[in-house]
């Protein structure tokens, strides 16, 4: 044995010579020396000597010890292995535990998250658009997505150094657009400055309100102009309905912009009384429920002045564009009122408002499957193939289905209508919008602003976006009537068409020193509204002032997306998609209503409340007959909600 783990050198050889060195120094004979004064001795057989007795008695010694060092040795083995081998049972029972509890959790639902249908990617997708700084946001960064982003602060926000248009303008003809452009973005600076320009503008003591910031008549065409009302009002409701409060009407004007305007003073709720009178006073027919333009210079004739903001035409009279804006206020109002709780003035301009739904069929002409302009004052009836017109129609639900998928056969060149100057696919020759009209301008209905614009040079069809040209506004109302048709697939080729030419050149295509063939950028501030069928479109987000309403119609090709910065009631929004789960996060703890879209009729939906990530309320809720389900829940900051279909 040449030793053991307790650090002892123990063998035969050193335990002999230990004892003998120990013996020797006491016995020089045993150590080997002689001594001559000694006799000698005689050796006898068959009887030991006391040295050979004393080796046996070592050796007997020796081979005990080896045997008591051999046996602790084993004893201390057997201690070593068992406390291996309870270490490793011990971990292996712990083990055993951990995994017995994880079972039982997903069995039983313990854990709120795989209660609420929580996923791993679900929710590290969602927390990547959390991080991200992209108001339209996409995973993957997919082109239609990421380009209308890039497309909004070119167009609508304005922020990214191309000065490309102005964001808000001082008139009433561009309010609506303004308003939907800015309403539901939660920072407020740019509704700040929509408010101001419609609290300031100025107001006749009949009420009409003025054309321009400084004028009552148009500077460029020099007559009143009668979309300015319409628009007024449809701009002060839906302000109020995005903010869910009317605050708005208890802001004073300041200013007073001519000897004409009498507003200085006034609320903006008094300066709206004033607006609608005067259109329920003087431009309500009581006789068919239409819209008109009675002053007498707006009568829709060859000598008419125009009417609207598109001031080349000679749009009067009964206006159908006019109407369609007149049937957009008084749905707007009346909502204002509902919000206010006045029921009887909500049942009043509701009830004006599907009359006037109705009684819009006088512009549609059966042969030409799609509405005409204008019917003069005279019987005439005038129709160029107004495009934007019969979109806008369709948006604003004046055009039932049957009617809407009648104009698309037309736009889509299923169809052609006889006389036509543009047809079939050459309607979207321009590809980023449609032409503006398919028959070309007639010089007796056309204004060509005291020689600047004629129909023989410079306004020649398809030179001028008024006539056979494209407007960036109108691809709104494009893709936006698609979606409402039920047509989401030609909608979204449609966003694909506008996203691919913008990253050509970011539609910089109008130079204020030419013609103007594309309404784009420059003066155009109304081009900012196109990136919003995002916001209303593609992620369905309207209100009725108690209630945010979602209806997201997503091509699954896009992925998750998402949308940030979305300003209702007071509050930031932000609202993000993953095929089957939904999520709405706020920047502060507030109560809010919810109508959330989209799923079949009977489809059950879970609802998960969170706090810090974990699911503290599930729920099942089951969509009604349209497909939606209703939500009134407070939450923010660090609590959301998620609705999944997992």
């Amino acid at each position: 044995m040449n030793g053991n783990q307790f650090g002892n050198e123990w063998d035969d050889k050193s335990i002999e010579t230990m004892f003998d060195k120990k013996k020797a120094s006491k016995n020089p004979m045993k150590a080997g020396k002689p001594n001559p004064s000694a006799p000698k001795m005689i050796a006898v057989q068959n009887n030991p000597s006391p040295a050979i007795s004393g080796k046996k008695k070592r050796a007997k010694e020796l081979a005990r010890r080896r045997f008591l060092i051999k046996k602790a040795q084993i004893v201390r083995r057997r201690r070593i292995v068992f406390f291996i081998l309870s270490a490793v049972l011990l971990l292996v029972l712990l083990l055993v535990v951990i995994l017995s509890i994880n079972a039982l959790k997903n069995r039983f639902g313990s854990s709120n998250e795989k209660k609420a249908g929580e996923s791993t990617g679900s929710l590290s997708a969602f927390h990547a658009f959390q991080k991200s700084k992209d108001i339209f946001y996409t995973a993957g960064e997919k082109e239609p997505v990421t380009d209308l982003c890039q497309m909004l602060h070119t167009y609508t926000l304005a922020d990214d150094g191309i000065n490309a248009v102005p964001t808000v303008t001082n008139k009433p003809s561009y309010y609506e657009w303004d308003t939907m452009k800015y309403a539901w973005y939660s920072d407020k600076a740019y509704l700040s400055a929509l408010k101001e320009s419609i609290k300031e503008i100025g107001i006749a003591k009949n009420g009409y309100v003025w054309s321009e910031e400084k004028s009552a008549t148009s500077s460029v065409t020099g007559s009143y102009l009668y979309d300015t009302n319409i628009k007024f009002i449809s701009a002060v409701s839906g302000i109020c309905l995005w903010d869910t409060n009317v605050d708005f009407l208890n802001s004073v004007d300041t200013t007073m912009s001519g000897a004409l305007d009498i507003s200085k003073g006034k609320t903006v709720g008094e300066k709206l009384e004033l607006a609608v009178n005067y259109v329920l006073n003087t431009q309500l027919s009581s006789k068919n429920n239409l819209f008109c333009d009675t002053y007498a210079a707006n009568n829709g004739t060859a000598k008419g002045a125009p009417s609207n903001y598109w001031i080349n035409y000679r749009f009067g009279n009964f206006d159908a564009y006019n109407n369609i804006y007149f049937n957009n206020a008084m749905t707007k109002l009346a909502k204002l009122y509902q919000l206010q709780g006045n029921s009887e003035k909500f049942d009043y301009f509701n009830n004006i408002a599907v009359l006037n739904r109705e009684a819009f069929n006088l512009f549609w002409d059966n042969e030409k499957g799609r509405y005409i302009g204008a019917i003069d004052l005279n019987g005439g009836k005038h129709d160029f193939g107004f495009v934007f017109l019969n979109l806008e129609a369709i948006y604003y639900g004046l055009a039932d289905s049957t009617k809407a998928k009648t104009i698309f056969s037309w736009l889509d060149g299923e169809r052609t209508v006889a006389g036509d100057t543009s047809v079939g696919s050459d309607i979207y020759i321009n590809r980023f919008a449609p032409r503006n009209n398919t028959l070309a301008a007639d010089s007796n209905w056309w204004y060509d602003q005291d020689d600047k614009v004629l129909l023989d040079s410079n306004a020649a069809f398809g030179a001028y976006y008024q006539n056979g040209g494209s407007s960036l506004l109108v691809s709104y109302y494009d893709i936006m009537a698609r979606l409402r048709t039920k047509m989401p697939d030609s909608a979204f080729s449609r966003i694909k068409e506008l996203t691919a030419e913008y990253k050509k050149d970011k539609l910089l295509r109008n130079s204020e020193n030419a013609t103007i063939k594309f309404a784009t950028n420059g003066s155009f501030s109304e081009s900012g509204l196109a990136p919003a069928v995002f916001v209303y479109g593609l992620m369905g987000l309207d209100t009725d002032g108690k209630t945010l309403m979602i209806h997201p119609q997503i091509p699954s090709s896009y992925g998750a997306v998402g949308l940030k910065k979305i300003g209702y009631a007071n509050n930031s929004y932000a609202l993000f998609i993953d095929g089957k789960s939904a999520y709405i996060t706020a920047e502060t703890y507030s109560p809010i209503r919810i109508n959330f879209g989209g799923y079949k009729a009977g489809q059950k939906v879970t609802y998960s409340y969170f706090e810090k990530s974990k699911a503290v309320i599930t729920d099942k809720k089951t969509a009604d007959s349209s497909g939606t389900i209703y939500i009134e829940e407070a939450f923010g900051k660090n609590s959301f909600i998620k609705l999944s279909t997992e």
